[in-house]
């Protein structure tokens, strides 16, 4: 294997912890951790609202997590809970959520921006190519 391809996943791990470095601070700003993160997100994809075991399922996480988080969330008025007499009730974000995911949002995108901008329109066509193909192989 190229040497340079085998350093593909530590380029791919360095992208990763630059965003989380700035994904931190607004977590710390906001008194959440990164635990709290891909449920805000998940919930931003999904406004009408998803229950507990449907995320656990989506984001490949235990339900004891998934329990524990929401709770966090919902006593920090990130989210709802739908009818509480129910029990199958979905989440949802509050305004204050959807603030938060929009943040991280448009931290991604500025992020994303900058590393992108080093690259011309054909080279980032070949990328996407490149990752799809990567993508595939390993499904």
């Amino acid at each position: 294997m190229n040497k340079d391809i085998s350093l593909l996943p530590m380029l791919f791990a360095a992208l990763h912890k630059k965003m989380m470095e700035q994904h931190q601070k607004i977590l710390a700003a906001n008194n959440l951790s990164k635990t709290h993160l891909p449920y805000l997100m998940i919930l931003n994809d999904n406004q009408d609202g998803l229950m507990q075991n449907e995320m656990s399922e989506m984001l490949f996480l235990d339900k004891a997590h998934t329990s524990r988080s929401l709770k966090e969330l919902q006593e920090n008025g990130y989210i709802v809970k739908g009818d509480v007499n129910t029990y199958k009730n979905k989440f949802r974000l509050t305004d204050k959520g959807i603030d938060i995911a929009k943040t991280f949002k448009n931290q991604n995108a500025l992020i994303r921006q900058k590393v992108f901008e080093t690259l011309n329109k054909e080279e980032i066509d070949q990328l996407s190519n490149i990752i799809s193909k990567l993508y595939k192989a390993i499904e």
